[in-house]
């Protein structure tokens, strides 16, 4: 009996010890992992043959007209075609410049078009920085549109039953106008907002519908009892939604306060790429430096909102902290 008891304690701890194990290795997702993919996936790519660059600005063609023929606007994908064909003819005459085989006359007329240009650095890869983002604007596009199409049944749904969802139809507005102003970002902002309105319409029309339900066979004999059950669901509710939406507050906090310092040290990365190891070109450089600023100028903005709004949402917590100080 001693030895079943033993060997019984000895499996449950090492199960224990093995779980232990599995659950520190889970990888995690950080912002670095997300922020740096395009930076990699660029890293390795091949040098490619200016056969490869026209194709891919043919796919951006191809690209322009099928979100022109959904009627999306196209101001943006249409100034980086562009600059990627302007580019193109930079790297052609990069590369009769390189190419001692050229003829003289090839050579001048070469050199007077790149001037003022850093030539020696160009090379038909710095292409895909805006074919490969005519790209990802396409799959951003279908992505928002798509959810408005969603979002537009169920408001739809909701608005056929009377229920109230003003908010949210407001929200939706906002977000399609943005989408159509080609603003993808505030028009992602907006969606969501519109979505969270909603899913707490449907929360709360749930609750009340099983309240219904239970007390449907009993409100007549029961009814203070109910009552009372009521007041305390509802007590209940309230305080686990403050608590979820604290603590969804402050994980959105923390996650932009990571990527503001990854998007620092990419800014500082591709300084030293490019006036140090003069790795990448000045116009490569300042597609970067325009995303990387983009992003830290919308975390700026964003940033103080949410921790204004933190501690409106936790007075308490945010005094202690001064009076520590």
């Amino acid at each position: 009996m001693k030895n079943e008891i033993l060997i019984f304690g000895t499996s449950v701890f090492i199960v224990l010890v093995v779980s232990l194990l599995i659950s520190s290795f889970e990888p995690q997702l950080t912002g670095l992992a997300i922020v740096t993919n395009y930076e990699e996936i660029q890293a390795n790519t091949v040098e490619i043959t200016r056969e490869q660059a026209v194709e891919e600005i043919e796919n951006s063609e191809k690209i322009i007209l099928e979100m022109q023929n959904n009627n999306f606007s196209t101001s943006y994908v249409n100034d980086s075609l562009l600059e990627a064909k302007k580019l193109l003819e930079q790297v052609d005459n990069a590369e009769i410049l390189k190419n001692d085989n050229s003829s003289y006359e090839d050579k001048k007329s070469a050199m007077d078009a790149l001037q003022l240009i850093n030539w020696e650095s160009l090379s038909y890869n710095d292409i895909l920085d805006y074919t490969n983002d005519i790209k990802e604007r396409k799959i951003t596009a279908y992505e928002i549109y798509d959810s408005i199409t969603l979002l537009e049944i169920n408001i739809n749904n909701y608005a056929d039953k009377n229920i109230d969802i003003s908010e949210a139809k407001e929200l939706f507005e906002k977000g399609k106008t943005s989408f159509y102003n080609e603003r993808y970002d505030d028009a992602k902002e907006y969606l969501d907002q519109a979505r969270e309105s909603i899913d707490s319409k449907a929360s709360e029309l749930s609750l009340m519908n099983t309240l219904q339900n239970s007390v449907k066979g009993f409100f007549l004999s029961y009814w203070y009892y109910i009552l009372l059950i009521i007041l305390l669901i509802g007590l209940i509710v309230f305080i686990s939604y403050k608590k979820i939406n604290l603590f969804l507050l402050k994980r959105r906090i923390k996650k932009m306060k990571a990527q503001e310092i990854v998007l620092s040290n990419l800014k500082k990365k591709a300084q030293i790429e490019r006036f140090k190891e003069s790795k990448i070109s000045g116009l490569v450089y300042n597609i970067r430096m325009k995303k990387y600023e983009e992003k830290l100028q919308e975390i700026k903005e964003t940033l103080p909102v949410l921790e204004k709004m933190l501690r409106k949402t936790n007075p308490k917590r945010h005094s202690r902290k001064k009076k520590k100080r």
